[in-house]
């Protein structure tokens, strides 16, 4: 196996954990009920994680484009042009790293980490983190088995 998958199959079981951390999370002020389940902190709390999570990941993909690609977008749009090199195959270096499925779910979490990053606690709307959240539970193991094709792929 590719040095690089090892250290990142590393990094993928970190994910795997902080995703852990957001369900027991969650559970907790499920179970506090009143207003903490509804609280600022709940909210604020989950959206980080799920924020965490997805900036996680995109240090993964950053990782495998200078390792792999040996090119790392760098543009204004950085964050949505590395999406967009992973969803393609590098011809004779690698398939495609995302399949178009991870790469809606991962786009979306994008635009979420940019308005979590960008806003106050205070404003954000519970539906759209719940929402965020789903989503991130869809992403990760999706993610997981795009990362395990491509290692196979590439050795």
């Amino acid at each position: 196996m590719h040095p690089l998958f090892v250290r990142l199959s590393a990094d993928l079981g970190e994910l795997r954990r902080e995703l852990r951390e957001i369900d027991a999370a969650e559970a907790l002020f499920d179970a506090q009920g009143g207003p903490l389940a509804q609280s600022w902190a709940r909210w604020k709390a989950l959206a980080a994680g799920t924020e965490g999570v997805y900036t996680g990941i995109e240090k993964i993909l950053r990782m495998i484009a200078r390792e792999i690609d040996d090119y790392v977008p760098d543009d204004e749009s950085w964050h949505r042009s590395l999406l967009q090199q992973m969803a393609l195959p590098l011809e004779g270096v690698r398939p495609a790293v995302l399949s178009p499925d991870t790469f809606r779910l991962l786009d979306e979490l994008r635009g979420f980490r940019h308005r979590v990053r960008n806003i106050y606690g205070f404003s954000l709307d519970p539906e759209f983190v719940k929402t965020n959240l789903a989503r991130l539970r869809l992403a990760v193991p999706a993610f997981e088995q795009d990362f395990a094709r491509l290692a196979e792929a590439v050795g």
